[in-house]
């Protein structure tokens, strides 16, 4: 909304909404004198203990007083204090004059609060006849007490209900704002969510919640929101309006969420964001505008407050919490330290784990010591067979979701899915279940999808909630454990797709089926392929391997590289290597070709393309403790070292955008994966005809191949539905000798000629 500068009058900050370099265009906060304590500083300056704060701190923890800067910190952690830079020796500090800076503010912030007043009101007026209940979701942070006092100014009590979900983790600051914020607005219709399991146990059950697995998020705060609910409306079929406090400026993840949304997490949920557009300083600047009571662990420096160890709390967050509520960090630390299997020389020590920051990088159940795999399934084409090991459920209790069944004996029967029957033969061995299903010859794999979800929610289901509330009609009732009431179900499939794998744990514990190691990881050492090596070769294939520059690791690894991108045979250059060739290295078009052959046959990049996510960033060392799975460390440190060197140092990662690698100084930071921009349609056409040879399928859906084809265009470029459809259209006008499409009337059929190849295609661009 408004953009800040700093006032040397006051000490604080001016909204502004003339546009300046001079802004301050990031997150920024008010630091008070605790946490200069805790960091040590009270050393060097001289400071008051005031209520008021003292300086201002910025997300990248700079420290500005009166607009100079001051001091930063460094580093941080778990068991270490962070490292201070002072810029100015002996400062005394006075305390930021807040009755001045609100008094300047005062105007901008009237109009700022009426526009959110006007938003929340409007968006209530739209909606109230259209939802069962409406509720502004309270956290006990800053954003959540901000929005509760718009939200309370818009509406009367009678309105709305306010909503807090106990994850049982919180920091006790948090528990005495609720208490606060109960005190302020006494008619207010507070209601507390909380799972039926506490934290301790689901960490136990699920392992512990990481940047990529979230699970905490929905089992401990958005199902029991809507649970709680439910029974407050006493409505199976809810449908909710829920305020909430999201910001944009936040993080690059909530960068692009949307003022209003419909179903984003469940579907029952609509989610308004009044201040959506809000920066910190805009947050702050009420807070003190409207003397709101905030929660005390700000004062000792946390830019957010959340549960006591979040995987997405920041280093010096980790150093605040342990030194200030070590006793209620204690109980999932050591749970975190206790699950760890690891156990290798980099990780021998306790702490370790803790100190890198690993356990938030944790992408499956292969470091953790109570996953094991509880499925294995056999894939043929009209038929899969489901190997369900010690299962947490009956295969009969959760069948009916699919559709009707209709039972021949107590373990045998069929199932209509639409207007498609399924036969079933399950028996019962043990511990054990093995289930066979047949029908699926010249299906589309989303029906495989379905059986493949149902089997995972068999073998893992222990009842946390989280597909209840997905469910429209409440046929799923939650009492310890999930029954289905079958005459309830409508089949719409909601608690099987509402998330990867149709279940929140099976996804937490998920382990390569078989657990089996993935081998040729080390073939590579540390290299990558590299754009100069490629240029040098192309220009003379013949005499490149006895006049070389490289090394004898970096020829051994090139000759890897070369084999796998099909361009070398033996130690001769191939017909494809001879197209390439004439098209050369600074072709784009190349590079897709390499990178789609690669898929294929390489055993790093097909890891990273079944596993990192569109639009996702990583760091170079969550992609090593994702890639674990039970090789030699080294192994692995070496396989991401080649991978990354090939994203680095070839047009695959910066210019196709598959994995554009940043930087920090000379060190790697992370690695962004973001879909091919301007993607060039032959590329597209060569990694079908890929597919098609390898799966022997020439009768394909768009559908298919954006939802389940494993290196497809999707897969491999990031394209969506609309993209891929637009070049399947240009491809079939100008190409139809290679293909044709029904893309109308709702048909997607993409037909290929089983008489080409996919060297063929390659002929339409470089001959």
């Amino acid at each position: 909304m408004y953009e800040a500068m700093w006032d040397a009058d006051t000490g604080g900050v001016l909204l502004t909404s003339d546009l300046s370099p001079d802004n301050i265009r990031i997150e920024i906060r008010p630091v008070f004198y605790e946490e200069l304590d805790l960091l040590g500083l009270d050393q060097d300056w001289s400071y008051p203990k005031s209520e008021e704060p003292l300086l201002w701190a910025t997300s990248g923890r700079r420290y500005f007083y009166r607009g100079r800067l001051v001091a930063e910190t460094r580093g941080g952690g778990f068991f270490e204090k962070p490292q201070i830079v002072t810029y100015e020796e002996n400062l005394s500090l006075t305390p930021i004059d807040i009755r001045g800076m609100v008094e300047k503010n005062s105007r901008l912030m009237e109009g700022l609060e009426q526009k959110a007043i006007e938003f929340i009101h409007n968006t209530y007026k739209k909606y109230s006849r259209k939802v069962d209940v409406t509720a502004v979701a309270f956290s006990g942070g800053k954003d959540s007490l901000v929005l509760l006092d718009l939200v309370q100014k818009a509406l009367s009590p009678d309105q709305f209900v306010v909503v807090f979900a106990d994850t049982t983790m919180e920091l006790s600051p948090t528990y005495e704002a609720v208490e606060k914020a109960k005190l302020r607005w006494p008619k207010l219709n507070f209601q507390t969510a909380r799972c039926h399991k506490d934290a301790l146990t689901t960490w136990k059950e699920f392992g512990p919640p990481s940047r990529i697995l979230r699970w905490c998020c929905t089992v401990h705060k958005s199902a029991p929101t809507l649970l709680l609910l439910r029974h407050l409306t006493n409505k199976a079929s809810l449908k909710a309006l829920v305020f909430d406090g999201v910001r944009c400026s936040e993080s690059t993840g909530r960068s692009g969420r949307e003022k209003v949304a419909h179903g984003g997490k469940h579907k029952p949920q609509i989610n308004a964001r009044p201040i959506l557009n809000w920066f910190a300083s805009e947050v702050f600047a009420y807070i003190f505008w409207r003397g709101l009571e905030w929660n005390a662990a700000y004062r000792f420096g946390n830019s957010r407050v959340g549960c006591s160890l979040c995987p997405f709390s920041s280093q010096s967050n980790d150093f605040i919490n342990t030194h200030e509520y070590f006793s209620e960090i204690k109980p999932f630390s050591d749970l975190v330290l206790s699950m760890n299997k690891l156990g290798d020389e980099e990780n021998s020590t306790q702490h370790m784990y803790l100190r890198t920051g690993q356990w938030k990088s944790r992408s499956g159940g292969h470091n953790l010591d109570h996953a094991v795999t509880k499925v294995i399934t056999n894939d043929e084409p009209d038929q899969l067979t489901f190997h369900l090991l010690d299962p947490k459920a009956k295969w009969q209790d959760w069948i009916g979701v699919l559709g009707p069944v209709s039972l021949e004996t107590a373990s045998v029967g069929t199932i209509s899915i639409g207007s498609h029957e399924f036969r079933f033969d399950q028996v019962l061995m043990n511990n054990a279940q093995k289930v066979i299903v047949t029908g699926f010859q010249g299906l589309r794999p989303s029906y495989k999808s379905l059986f493949r979800a149902l089997a995972k929610k068999t073998a893992h289901c222990i009842g946390c909630g989280a597909c209840v509330v997905e469910c429209p009609t409440g046929a799923l009732k939650l009492d310890q454990k999930i029954g289905v009431q079958k005459d309830l179900c409508v089949h719409c499939h909601n608690c099987l797709t509402f998330t990867e794998m149709g279940c929140v744990l099976a996804k937490s514990l998920k382990c390569r089926e078989g657990g089996v190691r993935m081998k040729g990881l080390d073939r590579y050492n540390t290299f990558g392929i590299r754009s100069n090596w490629i240029e040098g070769f192309f220009l003379n294939p013949g005499d490149w391997w006895h006049d070389n520059t490289l090394g004898k690791k970096q020829y051994e690894a090139m000759k890897v590289w070369l084999t796998e991108a099909e361009i070398l045979k033996g130690a001769e250059i191939t017909e494809l290597g001879r197209i390439l060739q004439r098209s050369g290295s600074r072709n784009l078009l190349t590079w897709a070709i390499i990178w789609t052959n690669l898929a294929w046959n390489s055993r790093v990049v097909r890891w990273y393309i079944e596993n990192i996510p569109w639009n996702s960033l990583v760091d170079k060392k969550d992609l090593i403790v994702r890639i674990a799975n039970g090789s030699p460390k080294r192994t692995e440190v070496n396989a991401i070292g080649a991978l990354v060197g090939t994203l680095r140092d070839t047009p695959i990662g910066n210019q196709l955008g598959i994995g554009v690698v940043h930087t920090r100084g000379k060190a790697i930071s992370h690695i962004e994966k973001t879909p091919w921009k301007d993607p060039d349609c032959l590329a597209v056409l060569y990694s079908i005809y890929r597919f098609a040879e390898r799966t022997d399928k020439y009768n394909l859906t768009v559908s298919e191949i954006v939802e389940n084809a494993s290196f497809g265009p999707h897969a491999l470029f990031g394209l969506d539905e609309t993209t891929l459809t637009h070049c399947l259209r240009r491809l079939s006008s100008d190409n139809s000798a290679f293909l044709g499409v029904e893309l109308v009337k709702g048909l997607d059929n993409i037909n290929l000629n089983p008489e080409r190849k996919s060297e063929d295609v390659l002929t339409l661009a470089f001959n």
